[in-house]
């Protein structure tokens, strides 16, 4: 399977989050964290499925954690 990758202002489109909610979110883990593209996290990246998961209810925090 292919995943598709999102950038941040691409998940804020998807979801109507602001970025202050999508993080405060996360925190909370009630939303996926995302992918490091560098080891400082300055490139960053969701993917699209887990996105999708949480937008019909079913995104479980340990559905991020057992792929990492």
């Amino acid at each position: 399977m292919v995943r598709k990758a999102l950038r941040r202002a691409a998940v804020i489109d998807a979801t109507g989050y602001t970025v202050s909610t999508l993080y405060r979110k996360i925190r909370e883990k009630k939303f996926p964290p995302p992918t490091k593209l560098d080891p400082d996290g300055q490139a960053v990246l969701w993917w699209e499925d887990e996105i999708l998961a949480v937008q019909s209810g079913t995104w479980k925090p340990s559905d991020t954690e057992a792929a990492a």
